[in-house]
């Protein structure tokens, strides 16, 4: 459940950073667009999992299944990689960030995964850093940008790339956002 948890938290985390952007803006005055979300092609994560991204005109959702045999907990790391789409080709690496998962929810999307927890069932404890194994569902995730916290962002089309890796650095689970960023 929390590899979805970190392809957000890099939207949010992604902000500006030792380099000058004269296009960065508060997160505040920016809308943020999913268009797409998908499992990473080439790789072979350990724990089962089905991400199904909605949109029915009107408003968009995600929909995931986690099946885990060993629990998620505060020894698991992140690893994002952003891309940006420019002159017709994807710049890669614009910013990379990796950190304990846990820490990095804490910080940055705290509200949004309250959102998820709600959503998902079994219910997990939304405050702690433990998921036991087991087979997780959530229906109709939504998010806000009011849910997440991030000081800027830039202007553009993003390429999320979300790796999440447990306590002895195998890769967990792997998932790829793509999203808008404009102006409100």
């Amino acid at each position: 459940m929390k590899f979805l948890y970190v392809l957000f938290v890099t939207i949010w985390r992604f902000q500006l950073w030792e380099c000058s952007f004269d296009a960065a803006i508060p997160a505040s005055s920016t809308e943020l667009i999913v268009t797409a979300v998908y499992p990473c092609e080439g790789v072979d994560p350990i724990a089962y999992y089905e991400i199904d991204f909605k949109d029915d005109g009107n408003e968009k959702w995600l929909e995931f299944m986690l099946q885990t045999d060993s629990p998620i907990d505060s020894t698991f790391t992140a690893n994002v990689i952003v891309d940006q789409w420019q002159n017709g080709a994807w710049e890669d690496k614009i910013y990379n960030t990796d950190g304990n998962m846990c820490e990095m929810r804490d910080t940055f999307a705290a509200k949004a995964w309250k959102k998820l927890v709600e959503v998902t069932e079994p219910t997990t404890d939304a405050e702690g850093c433990n998921i036991q194994p087991g087979t997780y569902t959530s229906k109709k995730f939504q998010m806000e940008s009011s849910d997440i916290n991030i000081p800027s962002m830039l202007f553009g089309t993003f390429r999320v790339k979300g790796e999440v890796y447990n306590g002895e650095n195998e890769l967990f689970a792997c998932a790829m956002l793509e999203l808008e960023c404009n102006q409100k």
